[in-house]
């Protein structure tokens, strides 16, 4: 596991950037996308982070919720269904 002071700085690192992100990203999309978008996007980062900053493996499962999350995103976006 991490150690706690490393994961406090990561958490602090990605909050300096969402909050600008997230202000952006309603000018494009409307609260509910922009939402599922964040959660999509932190899901995505934790992956990376997992990896290379707290040298932990990701299974199968991860992946497949990360393709998935992103599917959802781009049928909400794109309104492909309904």
């Amino acid at each position: 596991f991490p150690s706690h002071d490393k994961a406090q700085k990561w958490l602090f690192v990605q909050w300096i950037f969402i909050i600008p992100f997230i202000r952006l990203g309603l000018t494009v999309m409307n609260p509910i996308q922009i939402t599922i978008f964040v959660s999509v996007v932190t899901f995505l980062v934790q992956l990376i982070t997992n990896v290379y900053v707290f040298k932990n493996k990701n299974t199968l499962d991860d992946y497949v919720a990360a393709v998935l999350m992103v599917l959802g995103v781009l049928v909400s976006k794109l309104k492909w269904v309904g």
